[in-house]
């Protein structure tokens, strides 16, 4: 949370997406580390989530990322029990690496690491 809250991390981290209409549709969050490897988090506003657009949305913040930082690697990290966000990892090609647990929210959570190779 203190990562979104600091505003020198908003240029280059930070990207709010928005429809045709002007209307906020998600976010991307971006990491570049030294070995050529783009860490993402994302997000799609509630709403808008089970309809069949989760791949494209998934695959136009991806094109960003490589676009602007020329990755080798795409990682992410994923809470266990949200198998349909990890069914659209897998189908854009992210592999699982390792399972962890990650104090979050007031609790401890099981997550997934995952890696794209580009």
């Amino acid at each position: 949370m203190a990562e979104f809250l600091e505003p020198a991390n908003w240029p280059d981290r930070f990207f709010a997406v928005y429809n045709e209409e002007g209307r906020l549709t998600g976010f991307f969050c971006f990491t570049n580390d030294e070995a050529s490897c783009v860490h993402i988090a994302l997000g799609m506003r509630p709403d808008l989530t089970g309809r069949g657009r989760g791949l494209a949305f998934l695959e136009a913040g991806l094109a960003f990322a490589r676009d602007r930082w020329a990755p080798r690697l795409f990682a992410l990290s994923v809470a266990a029990f949200n198998q349909r966000a990890i069914r659209l990892y897998r189908k854009a090609g992210f592999r699982s690496l390792r399972e962890y647990t990650q104090r979050t929210n007031g609790g401890d959570y099981a997550f997934v690491a995952m890696m794209r190779k580009e």
